[in-house]
């Protein structure tokens, strides 16, 4: 495994290791302890249902939070990932009346929907506290106290901790409906319905994951369109439903259908492959090593058919100037690809993990023609 695909792969696994002996330790919540008001208004927080005002706890001086009402409902986001939070330790203090049952949620893409609740105990200021393993991708927390009942409930302090991940026990939390370009085991916990392979060629190897997506063949996308392969801000990219034919020789494929050339082949859009022969009988090979390719090596240059380099007549496709009789391969631009995941880019402030030594390189000329 190469430099590039190292970086990637230690870069995916960092916020799901981590050891006990890193001491990781985040405060993910605001005014835990709920002495910071702002006006009639509890600082940091907001209120999404009922009432809440200030009242003093076991001491006239030390503040906490009331939550009047029938049904009360109090949160704060934190947009924290598993970096911060790969283990979650809560401390917790309350007080509540017969009739008054408390409860704390966990929405972890802030979408509405609760992937982690449990009781809150409310007994004469008793201290709560547990862990909980986060899931394994997440994009922020969203916090929430819950009061159901119309009987008395006062909240002193709701502490959240983002510890290591050594420091808690049992599977992660498992989340649902996740967007396209997480990493997935099945297609029941993607949104889109879809768990599919993608391929990451890189510099000298290919990595392999799967993340989920939008479609998994051709039959599930309109007419025009190519089950292909796609990318959001995501690390990982995805399936998705994709132009037909409008990848240039070079880009990064799925299926023969995204490419311009009606051939995908090592997923790179290619001019033949295996089961798609050179028309003169030449042999198939990766482009050569041309210097308008650099830095770009090995996987990252596409299928070609070898033996015509500064033999290609005016008209005849090319991938470099030293392809052509002419000297001169004109086109649309520069097909550039970012090294290790094979994303689209114009500079090397395209790529993810570009401060772990991602890079944007060349591999063709994009739509090339001799002249």
């Amino acid at each position: 495994m190469d430099k590039r695909h190292i970086l990637l792969a230690l870069a995916l696994s960092a916020p799901v290791l981590g050891g006990a002996d890193s001491c990781i330790t985040n405060d993910l919540l605001l005014n835990a302890s709920f002495d910071l008001w702002c006006g009639d208004e509890l600082c940091g927080w907001v209120v999404e249902a009922g009432e809440v005002i200030q009242v003093p706890t076991w001491h006239e001086l030390d503040s906490g939070a009331e939550l009047r009402g029938e049904y009360v409902a109090l949160s704060q986001y934190a947009p924290a990932g598993p970096d911060e939070a790969a283990c979650v330790e809560f401390s917790l203090l309350a007080d509540a009346d017969l009739g008054a049952e408390l409860e704390l949620q966990l929405d972890f893409l802030d979408d509405g929907v609760v992937d982690w609740q449990s009781p809150i105990s409310a007994e004469d200021w008793s201290a709560t506290s547990y862990k909980v393993r986060t899931p394994v991708w997440f994009e922020g927390i969203r916090f929430r106290i819950v009061k159901r009942g119309d009987a008395r409930a006062v909240i002193a302090q709701v502490r959240a901790l983002g510890v290591d991940d050594g420091l808690c026990s049992g599977e992660p939390v498992v989340l649902h409906d996740l967007p396209e370009g997480v990493e997935c085991d099945t297609a029941d916990a993607c949104g889109g319905g879809y768990c599919e392979q993608i391929p990451y060629p890189g510099s000298t190897a290919t990595l392999e994951a799967q993340t989920c997506a939008a479609c998994g063949d051709d039959a599930d996308c309109g007419t025009g369109l190519a089950c292909g392969l796609d990318w959001s801000d995501l690390v990982y990219g995805h399936r998705d439903c994709v132009e037909s034919g409008a990848k240039a020789l070079g880009e990064v494929c799925v299926s023969d259908a995204e490419c311009g050339s009606g051939i995908c082949e090592a997923s790179q859009c290619a001019e033949c492959g295996d089961q798609d022969p050179c028309a003169d009988g030449g042999a198939c090979e990766r482009h050569l090593p041309l210097d308008v390719l650099a830095p770009a090596q090995g996987l990252l240059r596409p299928y070609t058919c070898t033996g015509t380099v500064g033999s290609r007549l005016a008209g005849e496709g090319c991938l470099a100037d030293e392809d052509c009789a002419s000297g001169t391969c004109q086109g649309t631009g520069l097909v550039k690809v970012c090294d290790p995941d094979g994303r689209p880019c114009q500079s090397d402030s395209d790529c993810p993990l570009v401060d772990l030594g991602a890079e944007c390189v060349t591999v063709a000329v994009a739509d090339g023609t001799c002249l």
